[in-house]
C-alpha cells in the first residue's frame, strides 16, 4: 500500500505529463488516500483533466478539487486575491 507521500509525487507527476496543464498552478494534498487538488487554471477542461489524470494514479480513493478557472481576458478576480487585497 502506498503512503500519502507516494500518492502525492505521483499525482503531481502525473499532472507533469499532461502538456496542456503546463503553466497551470496546482497543489496536491493527500490524507489517507484521498487527493486534494488546489490552485487555478485557464479553463474548464484543464480542470476536469487535472480531475481525471490524478485518478488514474494507483492509490487514490476519490479526488476533490479546489480549482478556481481564472478565464484569460477576464477581469473579474478570483476569491483569493480579493481577500489577498482587502487584507
Amino acid at each position: 500500500m502506498k503512503t500519502d507521500k507516494q500518492i502525492e509525487m505521483d499525482v503531481l507527476e502525473e499532472l507533469k505529463w499532461e502538456s496542456t496543464l503546463n503553466g497551470s498552478k496546482l497543489g496536491v494534498i493527500v490524507h489517507n488516500g484521498v487527493v486534494t487538488l488546489c490552485g487555478n487554471v485557464t479553463s474548464y477542461s484543464k480542470k476536469d483533466l487535472a480531475e481525471s489524470a490524478a485518478l488514474r494514479v494507483k492509490g487514490v480513493i476519490a479526488v476533490a478539487e479546489d480549482i478556481e478557472v481564472l478565464l484569460i481576458g477576464s477581469t473579474e478576480l478570483p476569491s483569493w486575491k480579493i481577500a489577498e487585497n482587502v487584507v
